[in-house]
């Protein structure tokens, strides 16, 4: 990625597809290259916004200036000696503002009248208070005097952590962030800054329909989307393989080595897929995902004191591990909508039309009109009203936009005859008006949740069902 000059650069990906991994490796490249870098999560700025008003230009002033004081503090912390000039008067705002402690005054080259003496200690916040705050230009100035006019890189990590998404309004705070560090590179042109935001939250900013949707335009060519794909993931998975392969010794192939077989079958299925497939599918195409997996069949096979990880072992993973995956997409939307974890294990009581959790747009469509009458379901603060086919169309285009319900089509030129449609690419797919076209997809859950559903529907079929009839015995003749 190269920002262009005097703008940001947002880096957009759900979690786990590596956002803070790449900032972290740049962090670490920089420092090796000499490279004035600092990188800022929300947790290292706080500021009340209950008592400013709530406009968006008000609340970037803020959040400028508080950003700015961020990046001093964590400047401050990488000198040593003693303190002058544009040093000084950094470390004096930050004391003054609270973001670095008062105990470092033998580093300051100038002298404080305002200090009080309170017995054997000095009282160093009387001495602050007597002094103008500096303002966000006159931070930015010294700043970049306090690194003799070199490049500088900032990154700013979950972005989206500075607002509770449950409420409308504070979209305007991420909003706030992003032209707040576009303020911050537009005023200093050797300031290169990359911001992270996760795709739904971005999907969300270029929705609201009561935000900043102007800005989009703006921003539009300054993003970068972090979408791994299969392939990738399987690059990524193989090279752990190999790196693996090689600490060891082993001189199989880099699955041989690891591996009992060429495959396995996933629990309640019939079905035989190679190792490769059946670790990346399921690992929702989220790099961190398919090494968890690997891990964890890693750590089942140790525990059952086994050479290698075999079907038993998959099978004996794959629900815990599904559930956790159900659990983790409830956790990262629970902002846009409370209730992803009930929907997701609705469908375990679907009949699907079609072979193994896949159903036509006619069965999808009926399925998520019935559910808000079955448990309140609430998408960016909007209720859901049970048989209104146009909120259905809401939660199907929530579900499809996160990965939850895939769009398979017919293509002869792949070699499975079929190929999915990506959210990113297909924004506008799932909506009243391209009815027809939604008909002729077929649409299925994504498999990394199925071995959750298999274990949710077997759960309710035992409390549903009735006790087994004991046969009777048959009286012995005498």
């Amino acid at each position: 990625m190269s920002p262009p000059l005097g703008s940001p650069h947002l880096l957009i990906g759900q979690k786990g597809s590596g956002k803070s991994a790449l900032l972290n490796f740049t962090l670490k490249v920089n420092e090796k290259l000499g490279i004035p870098t600092v990188k800022i999560k929300p947790s290292d700025i706080t500021v009340d916004l209950n008592k400013i008003d709530s406009a968006l230009g008000n609340i970037t002033h803020v959040y400028k200036r508080i950003v700015l004081l961020a990046i001093a503090t964590q400047i401050l912390e990488k000198k040593s000696g003693l303190l002058l000039g544009a040093d000084a008067e950094l470390y004096e705002e930050c004391v003054r503002e609270g973001t670095k402690r008062a105990d470092l005054i033998t580093k300051v080259a100038r002298s404080f009248s305002g200090i009080a003496r309170v017995g054997d200690k000095i009282d160093l916040s009387a001495a602050f208070p007597a002094l103008p705050s500096m303002t966000a230009a006159r931070l930015s100035s010294a700043i970049s005097m306090s690194l003799n006019e070199k490049k500088f890189v900032l990154l700013f990590d979950d972005t989206d952590q500075v607002a509770n998404l449950t409420q409308v309004d504070h979209l305007n705070r991420i909003w706030a962030i992003i032209l707040a560090v576009r303020a911050i590179t537009e005023e200093n042109p050797s300031v290169t800054a990359i911001v992270t935001l996760r795709t739904e939250v971005w999907n969300r900013l270029k929705r609201d329909e009561f935000g900043q949707r102007d800005q989009i335009d703006h921003f539009g060519n300054l993003c970068t989307m972090m979408n791994p794909t299969r392939e990738l993931v399987t690059e990524i998975l193989e090279r752990r393989l190999d790196l693996a392969k090689r600490s060891s010794g082993c001189e199989e192939g880099k699955y041989a080595c690891f591996f009992e077989g060429n495959g396995a079958r996933a629990p309640h299925s019939t079905a035989f897929s190679n190792w490769r497939d059946l670790i990346v599918i399921r690992s929702r195409e989220r790099p961190r995902d398919a090494i968890q997996l690997l891990n964890n069949l890693a750590k089942q096979a140790i525990d059952s004191e086994k050479e290698k990880i075999d079907e038993a072992d998959f099978r004996a993973v794959m629900p815990t591990f599904s559930k956790g995956r159900a659990e983790l997409i409830a956790q990262e939307l629970q902002g846009e909508c409370g209730q992803v974890l009930e929907i997701l294990n609705s469908f375990a009581k679907l009949n699907f039309d079609e072979n193994g959790f896949k159903a036509g747009a006619e069965q999808v469509l009926t399925h998520l009109s019935n559910l808000p009458g079955a448990f309140g379901i609430q998408i960016h603060g909007r209720t859901l009203t049970q048989g209104r086919r146009d909120h259905a169309f809401i939660l199907w285009d929530f579900l499809f936009a996160n990965g939850i319900l895939n769009a398979r089509v017919a293509d002869n030129e792949k070699k499975d005859g079929y190929r999915h449609l990506v959210p990113s690419a297909e924004a506008r797919l799932v909506s009243e008006k391209n009815w027809n076209e939604m008909q002729r997809v077929i649409w299925e859950i994504h498999p990394a949740y199925r071995d959750h559903l298999m274990e949710e529907h077997a759960k309710r079929q035992r409390q549903v069902g009735l006790p087994p009839v004991k046969p009777k015995r048959r009286k012995k003749r005498r």
